[in-house]
């Protein structure tokens, strides 16, 4: 099995990121994400642009979107600046495929994370930031 089921919802699950899927996260970060994030310019071509994948730091843990059906992984959700201190941490998520955005997945993803967040890390703040012009980040 490539993905474990370390936190799991309904119609998906999120299993920690491998660095087995760089080509995947490169190809999206290079197609629509990056738009999402403020970052028009950036171009992802190596692992040296892949660094949260391969060596992500210890305030953060990355997650692969994973649908149960087909075992398919349609993005990325993360935890990071994870402060056990003051009890809080930011969250950043995409999903990478176009069509599968407007489906709920983001959400529930969310959902998932503020759960393991708030239970497990036992956080009080959970925060998320969103760019201006990421109008389907907005109105979900």
């Amino acid at each position: 099995m490539k993905y474990y089921k370390k936190i799991v919802g309904e119609r998906m699950y999120l299993s920690p990121v491998s660095a087995d899927d760089a080509d995947i996260y490169i190809k999206w970060m290079n197609e629509t994400v990056a738009q999402n994030f403020g970052q028009y310019p950036l171009v992802v071509s190596s692992k040296n642009d892949l660094k949260w994948l391969y060596e992500p730091p210890s305030d953060m843990q990355c997650y692969a979107i994973v649908l149960f059906d087909g075992d398919v992984m349609i993005g990325s959700i993360s935890i990071h600046n994870i402060d056990h201190l003051n009890r809080n941490a930011f969250i950043g998520i995409f999903i990478g495929e176009e069509e599968l955005r407007n489906k709920g997945y983001g959400a529930e993803a969310i959902q998932l994370i503020l759960a393991y967040g708030f239970k497990t890390l036992n956080l009080h703040n959970v925060m998320l930031s969103v760019h201006e012009d990421n109008v389907e980040g907005i109105e979900q």
